[in-house]
């Protein structure tokens, strides 16, 4: 049995043998995956966008010819979760979802997510369907500010999903909020201006953020289902069910990629 608390309902993830199972399937699949989808590194970032993103040139960020793994909303997307995630675990085990002023604002952030998102793709369309001419930085902006969202209400859930004992606090407040919003400004200052070393940044960081999302959501479903949700003391305790949500994390980006390329016969971009 692994170490923990007795008395608690723990329906598998002490026992060795399952943790073992767990353990030895993430190996495996990571190793196949690592072994059918593109060679080296920047074709392994490329291979984790390919399941999620368009990846389209026209609509994506590069250095010195080359493009980044995820388009540019989805790159904006990603950086701020990730950055949103990050900061939100210094605040500890927040139960809580910020006041209804900074929800507001995220609301805001979805509404212009989803209007330049349908204008993006009216562009593919005749022009009488098009509001106005999108741009790659009104997509990263977009996809910035939905990201940040993404993050400020998951983290209560994830929180919930985890500890046994979470705060019964705001996940976040006016200060750190506008912290967030200032940081993540600074970077799409930094990434539309062309400064390399912030591009390659974003390249690396964002199909991890994208992979630690994944996880973290996989996961939480996963002890809500087997009813074993808010039961950890630490993070020792999440080591099994971690490992399924990585698990079901690479389940779910192999099979939507490789259904991708069933239909395109191609690691190409989607040509529309």
């Amino acid at each position: 049995m692994l170490p923990g608390p007795a008395g608690h309902r723990q329906l598998f993830f002490r026992d060795w043998l399952t943790y073992w199972f767990l353990q030895s399937s993430l190996l495996l699949g990571t190793g196949v995956w690592l072994g059918l989808t593109r060679k080296g590194f920047w074709g392994k970032l490329w291979a984790i966008a390919y399941s999620s993103c368009h990846q389209i040139p026209s609509r994506s960020f590069f250095v010195h010819e080359h493009q980044g793994p995820f388009c540019a909303r989805c790159t904006g997307m990603y950086l701020g979760a990730g950055v949103g995630i990050i900061a939100l675990a210094f605040k500890g085990r927040r139960i809580r979802w910020p006041r209804l002023s900074i929800l507001l604002v995220l609301a805001a952030f979805l509404v212009f997510f989803g209007l330049d998102g349908l204008n993006s793709f009216a562009q593919f369309l005749p022009d009488k369907w098009r509001l106005y001419t999108s741009t790659n930085s009104l997509r990263l902006l977009s996809g910035l500010g939905l990201g940040l969202g993404i993050a400020v209400i998951a983290m209560p859930i994830f929180n919930r999903a985890f500890w046994r004992e979470g705060k019964d606090e705001r996940i976040l407040n006016w200060g750190t909020f506008s912290l967030l919003l200032v940081f993540l400004a600074g970077a799409a200052a930094g990434i539309l201006s062309g400064w390399a070393p912030l591009l390659y940044f974003s390249f690396i960081f964002t199909p991890l953020s994208f992979l630690l999302l994944l996880i973290l959501l996989h996961t939480s479903l996963a002890l809500i289902f087997l009813r074993q949700d808010g039961q950890a003391k630490d993070w020792g305790e999440l080591r099994a069910p971690l490992m399924l949500g990585a698990l079901l994390a690479l389940l779910q980006i192999s099979a939507i990629a490789l259904l991708r390329y069933l239909l395109t016969g191609t690691w190409a971009p989607i040509n529309l």
